[in-house]
C-alpha cells in the first residue's frame, strides 16, 4: 500500500485473453478480487515474468503497483494514480 502497509484480498484468476493467445502466453496470469477488510475495496491484477502490476480501487482512492524498475519481478512499488505527473500519463488517461 502507499502508505506502507498491506491488505488481504480474496483473488480469483480471470480469464481475459483469447484461448489461443492464453495458450501462447502461460505466464501472464490475471486477477480480480476483494478486500477481506474493506468489501468497497477492489483489485485487478497480472503476474507475468516482468513482474506483479496491481490497480486497486478503494476508499482511500486508486493506486498502484508496479515493479519497481523493468523486468524486476521481485521489488514493486506503491503509488497513488493522483500524485503522477500530468506528463507521465497516457493519452488515454488524460
Amino acid at each position: 500500500m502507499p502508505e506502507g502497509g498491506t491488505e488481504d484480498f480474496i483473488m480469483t484468476q480471470v480469464k481475459v485473453m483469447a484461448p489461443e493467445l492464453a495458450a501462447k502466453y502461460p505466464n501472464i496470469k490475471t486477477y480480480s478480487g476483494t478486500s477481506k477488510v474493506y468489501s468497497t475495496d477492489k483489485i485487478r491484477a497480472d503476474i507475468s515474468p516482468q513482474g506483479f502490476r496491481a490497480m486497486i480501487q478503494s476508499t482511500r482512492g486508486a493506486f498502484v503497483i508496479d515493479p519497481y524498475c523493468k523486468n524486476d519481478s521481485i521489488h514493486a512499488i506503491s503509488y497513488y494514480r493522483k500524485f503522477l505527473p500530468e506528463n507521465s500519463k497516457q493519452d488515454f488517461e488524460r
